[in-house]
């Protein structure tokens, strides 16, 4: 394009300079100023570019951090979430403001109509979520959402006190809404007051420094009436800031002699606390009921929330009386029950499932609590019926209950159908030939285990003198006669698996059957043989004498260790042979009169 006369350029074309560095280049020496104006070119010079400094100059700015372009500013017309718009709608958001990231798309108008329904509290936890939602609450334009939340509080059934001039009603929310310490902003608060318009936790109130315990502060607390809060065991605290004003008002009144004007400060301060504590009781009058009234609600809203998971779980079979049948009438200790709040789907989705196994395993209990209660109730019913029978058995050894209900024809009425008492026991016929059943497959078993020789003998061989069992257990030395035998028996121990499992409910208040352990007992063939030794010597016949015989005998008869010259007995022959067995090993091999002194007593 030809330039105008005059050396000027054209209006469209660029006018183009360049610094006196460039033109000299890469030199680093101070750039050359003309001294005349003569000396400079009217003509357009090209831009020179030095591409050795472009290279550093992008080598040198590589670690500083880049610069954010401006945006355009944005009108008061604009809707919110044009002017708040996000760079990165797709940015991943961290904390609880991820959770209101939307919120900056909603109109302001449709924005303020969802305020306005909120109460003061909400309004105030909803201003801490973002810059956004505090610019929008705590601003001019928010004022009327706060008015209107304590419009309608005030026209509740617990308006709370009017708020006092020194406070916003945002600062005024947190006070009497709040329940985080004021001071450390993290632990729950403990204590408040309305003089100081704080509320402060155990540790704040002893430690921040901020409060000094009454009994501190005399003389002055004496005659000025100071700002309290009650402590830990009603302990009283001032504020240190008022009690130092105060006291350095005091002493500097004190020292200039101006008693009128001090005894002036001291009335009106005492006014100004007396107004404060004139509205301090009403305060703590809204606070004791509105703690009442949140009680009720929680109350309730636990009432609801069981009413609804209730008919969900009779919608599933399980009807709230069996329900409480098998909680002992409990339904709160349930999972799901004790929490405060509506019940939505959401949580019932993930609730539903633990509740119904925990209703599984409490029907399981409940059902083995009742079948233990009925099965002590069966064995308390035999046990009363062989009672009945003793005085008429002349001392014949008796079962326990626990060895009928094994037995048929108890044993299917018990662990079969029949739920009725009654129809268990039977009659008394019917009792009486199962007890002598019982004792005769006994009396079989024993005498199984006896030599044949002795039952070839002309008496009853387990009523032999001679006769003793021993069992195969903790000790099986103990010999025993069969009388005691068959009172033997074994305390715990597994349960067989051909019994009912039912046994398994009866296991720390069940005995066991005879019959269990009797497949234990071994005839004892060591105090059998010492038996024959000592009857003889006492004038008896071992195949022969019983023992009731061979007690009667040894009533007269004093029994003399020879081997252990301190040991001797009268009148008590299994004595003797107990002693024989026990503290002589070599008690065969010797003869009778080695052993033994056998003398009659006078």
């Amino acid at each position: 394009m030809a330039d105008r006369p005059g050396g000027s350029p054209g209006p469209s074309s660029p006018i183009y300079t360049t610094t006196p560095r460039l033109q000299e280049g890469t030199s680093s020496s101070s750039p050359k100023i003309p001294t005349s104006s003569s000396s400079l070119s009217l003509e357009p010079t090209p831009v020179i570019i030095n591409r050795d400094f472009t290279k550093d100059n992008e080598c040198l700015r590589q670690s500083k951090r880049r610069k954010t372009c401006h945006q355009p500013l944005t009108t008061g017309s604009q809707d919110i979430h044009t002017v708040i718009q996000p760079s990165d709608t797709n940015r991943r958001t961290r904390g609880r403001r991820g959770h209101l990231k939307m919120i900056t798309q909603v109109p302001l108008d449709v924005l303020f109509e969802i305020l306005g329904c909120l109460q003061p509290i909400d309004l105030l936890t909803l201003s801490w979520a973002s810059k956004t939602l505090n610019d929008i609450i705590m601003g001019k334009t928010g004022r009327y959402l706060w008015e209107e939340a304590f419009e309608r509080l005030d026209s509740s059934n617990n308006p709370p006190p009017p708020y006092p001039k020194d406070l916003n009603l945002a600062q005024y929310t947190r006070f009497i809404f709040g329940t985080k310490c004021m001071i450390c902003e993290t632990a729950p608060a403990a204590y408040d007051s309305w003089e100081m318009r704080i509320r402060v936790c155990q540790g704040c109130l002893c430690n921040s420094g901020s409060f000094l315990p009454y009994r501190c502060t005399f003389p002055i607390s004496s005659n000025w009436v100071l700002t309290r809060i009650f402590g830990a065991n009603y302990e009283i605290f001032v504020k240190k800031s008022e009690y130092e004003y105060v006291e350095a008002r005091v002493n500097a009144l004190t020292s200039l002699g101006r008693d009128e004007e001090l005894l002036s400060l001291k009335e009106e301060w005492n006014q100004t606390y007396a107004t404060k504590a004139d509205v301090g009781a009403t305060y703590r009058i809204w606070k004791a009921i509105r703690k009442s009234q949140h009680k009720d609600d929680l109350k309730r809203t636990r009432a609801e929330r069981e009413a609804s998971i209730l008919r969900r779980l009779e919608m599933l079979g399980w009807e709230e009386s069996d329900i409480r049948k098998m909680n002992n009438g409990k339904i709160s200790s349930l999972p799901g029950f004790s929490k405060s709040k509506p019940l939505t789907d959401r949580e019932w989705g993930g609730l539903q499932e633990k509740l119904l196994l925990y209703l599984q395993q409490l029907k399981l209990a409940y059902t083995e609590v009742r079948r233990r209660e009925v099965l002590l109730q069966y064995l308390s019913t035999i046990r009363e019926r062989i009672n009945k029978l003793r005085p008429s058995t002349s001392g014949a050894p008796l079962p326990e209950a626990e060895d009928l209900a094994l037995l048929d024809p108890f044993r299917s009425r018990i662990f079969g159908e029949c739920d009725r008492t009654a129809e268990v026991v039977g009659g008394d016929e019917e009792l009486a030939e199962s007890i002598a059943g019982w004792n005769e497959s006994r009396r079989r078993f024993l005498l199984s285990l006896i030599p044949n020789y002795i039952l070839e003998s002309q008496c009853e061989p387990l009523e032999l003198a001679s006769v003793f069992f021993s069992f195969d257990g903790p000790t099986p030395s103990l010999a025993y006669p069969h009388t005691r035998a068959y009172d033997h028996r074994v305390i715990g121990g597994q349960i067989p698996n051909k019994e009912p499992q039912d046994l398994h409910l009866l296991e720390k208040s069940f005995t066991r059957p005879w019959n269990w352990d009797c497949h234990l007992f071994f005839f004892n063939h060591r105090h059998h043989q010492i038996s024959k030794n000592i009857i003889k010597a006492a004038g008896g016949d071992p195949l022969k004498t019983t023992s009731s015989a061979m007690d009667h005998l040894s009533l007269a008869l004093t029994f003399q260790c020879l081997q252990c010259s301190d040991f001797t007995v009268v009148g008590q022959w299994r004595g003797a042979v107990e002693h024989e067995a026990t503290c002589h090993f070599n008690a065969l091999e010797l003869p009778i009169h080695l052993k033994w002194e056998i003398n009659q007593n006078y």
